[in-house]
């Protein structure tokens, strides 16, 4: 059970040698991790900010980036950190072993289920963004932005409402037969309706 109380962070890049990893912080007291690091410099909101981190015994770990998003306006909805460090395994175990001293590691997915109960996407765009991660062709990979732009939303919410339209005008029928609804020609109009609706879902 997710409790969206706690402060989540995880390395966001693959865990292994590389130029530089990205650990992501998101919570009510995600801006605790500065205390924890010993930084000292005004980190500005959106800005990138190059600091040194330092553990607990103020031993100097590394130096990196860190941004700071501040909520509403982030990923999750939430305040975000992010920090990115260099892509040592050494240095990434060090600083999720810090970062375990105040923090939750997060779930797998955790990250976007914040996003979504906070409104940030709908269950279509985090869909989308699974399967653009894990996309290996060209054509997976628009398939997959299409869902994170909402356009799948946007033609999901079409096909609701004509769906509304159609069974409004059953009903209808079914409560005043003797009226107009009766007559062959409003029948026909239903049942293409109908029809089209069914094709165009088949075609999608």
């Amino acid at each position: 059970m997710t409790n969206t109380n706690e402060t989540i962070f995880a390395l966001s890049t693959v865990l292994g040698k590389s130029g530089v990893a990205v650990i992501r912080i998101s919570g009510n007291y995600a801006l605790k991790a500065l205390n924890h690091f010993h930084i000292k410099k005004e980190i500005k909101p959106r800005f990138a900010t190059l600091v040194d981190l330092y553990d607990d015994s103020s031993q100097l770990i590394d130096n990196g980036i860190i941004i700071y998003f501040p909520a509403p306006n982030s990923f999750t909805g939430e305040d975000v950190i992010e920090l990115q460090v260099h892509g040592s395994k050494a240095v990434i175990k060090i600083i999720l072993e810090e970062l375990s001293k105040i923090f939750v590691m997060a779930r797998p997915g955790e990250f976007s289920l914040r996003a979504f109960l906070n409104g940030k996407f709908d269950l279509t765009q985090i869909e989308g963004i699974a399967d653009l991660i894990d996309a290996e062709t060209k054509m997976q990979a628009k398939q997959a932005i299409k869902q994170i732009s909402g356009e799948l939303e946007r033609l999901y919410s079409n096909w609701r409402q004509r769906l509304i339209t159609i069974q409004s005008k059953i009903e209808a029928y079914i409560d005043f037969p003797e009226d107009i609804w009766a007559e062959k020609s409003e029948l026909e109009k239903i049942n293409n309706e109908v029809q089209s609706l069914i094709q165009l879902i088949q075609e999608h």
